[in-house]
């Protein structure tokens, strides 16, 4: 009997230093996931009467408001011909559209135009078309442009896409190539660093926009959550979340330029500017991963690792030549980082007509002193009417900022 109460005693005393070591080397790992996944005390729509701009921090003479509330984890938003919002609600399998009736500056009508979709995230109008891509196809809807109205909720499938996995998001946009029609779709990797089974996760895909003719454009791209088209070229744009677990400054988070069919972006060899990742051993040889990131594309901006850059959009003529061209971002939010980065929309200014390396912070707030946030932006879409309107899958709303 005593022999047994000093094994229990030791047992005891090994979990509780086994819980101790635990928590002395998850601390900082817990702070740093604690805004990312913690609920804040405080509710950023009751912010408004309380506090100027919901408690956010903004330039002088800007102004943000909530435009749409109540919406779960809204992620894509786009507009129809006629300037009606659409939001994708990612994790409820939900497409909204919002309707500002009395141009108030609020949507008074929420609507839910398309349920029991696998994970739906970008959205794109085109003719009479909306189209919408979810994890495993992307799918086609009759528009009636005059009603602002989809006419056929079963939908065309136009293409089937891999399953994600550990990324789910699908995000689409319209170009043209040689003077026609194309559909981009960007497509995540199904893990954190590996060499794919199915060849099309971890790039971004082209097709015509029926689906056919269907051909991978850019690869090496680990999660490209969103793509935009780009006002230089016409061609494509796209934020890259790096991988994680290299600590709290690597790799890099990117912008790049996708610029013709066939480049490599490095992606599971490499991060960066050409930088060999030797956490990797995906390879026969360091010398065999080093030639490969000679040869990656470099990214156009880097951006602090951890930062989860996600929508981003260029302002046009409507806030004046101030900020015309410029570039906005939304930092989305660390949570693999033991000191939070992000929560925050930046800015990179043109000058001369080239885009600065160099960001700035825009709008700030979301991440509270306590290490909890308020919120988390993921896209960005400048409307018809001249505001930029932000979507937060974490506080189920979207901001619409205007210039006084």
């Amino acid at each position: 009997m005593i022999k047994f109460g000093k094994i229990l005693i030791f047992g005891i005393i090994v979990v509780v230093a086994i819980i101790g070591v635990a928590f002395y080397f998850g601390f900082d790992f817990y702070k740093g996931i604690k805004p990312a996944l913690l609920s804040s005390s405080e509710d950023i729509t009751k912010f408004e009467s309380a506090k100027n701009n919901l408690g956010l921090q903004l330039p002088e003479g800007f102004s943000i408001n909530i435009f749409a509330e109540d919406l779960g984890a809204p992620r894509v938003i786009t507009f129809d011909p006629n300037g009606i919002p659409y939001a994708s609600i990612t994790k409820q399998g939900l497409i909204v559209a919002l309707r500002d009736k009395n141009n108030d500056g609020f949507a008074e009508d929420n609507l839910k135009v398309l349920a029991g979709l696998r994970n739906p995230h970008g959205l794109a109008f085109w003719e009479d078309y909306l189209y919408v891509a979810e994890e495993d196809k992307i799918k086609r809807y009759k528009y009636d442009i005059a009603n602002s109205k989809i006419l056929d909720t079963t939908g065309e499938k136009i293409i089937d896409l891999p399953l994600g996995d550990r990324h789910v998001t699908r995000t689409i946009v319209f170009s043209k190539r040689d003077g026609k029609p194309v559909l981009y779709v960007s497509i995540g990797s199904t893990c954190d660093v590996c060499f794919e089974k199915d060849e099309r996760n971890g790039t971004v895909m082209v097709m015509d926009p029926d689906g056919t003719n269907a051909r991978i454009f850019a690869t090496g791209l680990r999660n490209a959550v969103f793509i935009i088209l780009s006002p230089w070229t016409g061609g494509i744009l796209a934020t890259e979340m790096g991988r994680d677990w290299l600590g709290d400054d690597l790799p890099p988070d990117e912008i790049n330029i996708l610029s013709h069919e066939g480049e490599d972006f490095g992606w599971p060899i490499c991060y960066g500017d050409g930088v060999y990742d030797e956490k990797f051993n995906g390879l026969e040889s360091v010398r065999e991963g080093m030639q490969a990131c000679v040869n990656a594309e470099p990214p156009f901006i880097q951006i602090p690792a951890h930062s989860s850059p996600l929508g981003f959009a260029f302002m046009d003529d409507g806030w004046g030549k101030e900020y015309e061209g410029d570039l906005f971002v939304a930092y989305h939010g660390s949570w693999n980082r033991s000191v939070p980065t992000g929560y925050k929309i930046v800015r990179f200014k043109q000058i001369a007509g080239n885009t600065s390396k160099t960001e700035q912070d825009f709008i700030t707030g979301w991440l509270q002193g306590d290490g909890t946030s308020i919120g988390r932006p993921v896209d960005i879409k400048i409307g018809p009417d001249g505001a930029m309107y932000i979507s937060d899958d974490k506080a189920g709303v979207i901001y619409r900022v205007t210039k006084d």
